[in-house]
């Protein structure tokens, strides 16, 4: 079993024991309009269920008045996946986030940082994103 691990931003270890709440990883799938116009249709599909250490981040980056990346609304840390990229998405107590950034901790292949932006649930039409 790994050791813990230090985080560099609060001087915290990440420890298996922290990992309290599950997550889900989803794969997402996005169908094109057709001809006779009906909307395009998103899909999610879990590929995998781990436990996580969630942590919530505040403050936005804007530039001007506009978000010109995408914002970290919550890190979540998780024991290494391989295989696990930006396009992977997480559903957490029914809202979904997206992967912006993949963190391999230390390279150890022991435990990974996803930084998420909350994209809210599938009932807003805005959120098609």
């Amino acid at each position: 079993m790994p050791k813990c691990q230090r985080v560099q931003r609060k001087n915290r270890a990440v420890c298996i024991g922290d990992m309290r709440d599950k997550i889900i990883l989803q794969s997402r799938s996005i169908t094109a309009p057709s001809a006779n116009g009906s909307d395009m249709t998103e899909s999610f599909v879990t590929t995998k269920t781990v436990w996580s250490l969630v942590e919530t981040r505040q403050g936005i980056e804007i530039f001007d008045g506009t978000n010109l990346i995408g914002v970290a609304t919550h890190y979540f840390y998780i024991r290494y996946v391989s295989g696990l990229t930006a396009e992977t998405w997480i559903q957490f107590k029914s809202k979904y986030y997206d992967i912006l950034d993949v963190q391999n901790l230390e390279e150890r292949n022991e435990f990974m940082l996803l930084r998420c932006s909350e994209r809210g649930t599938t009932s807003k039409a805005s959120n098609y994103a």
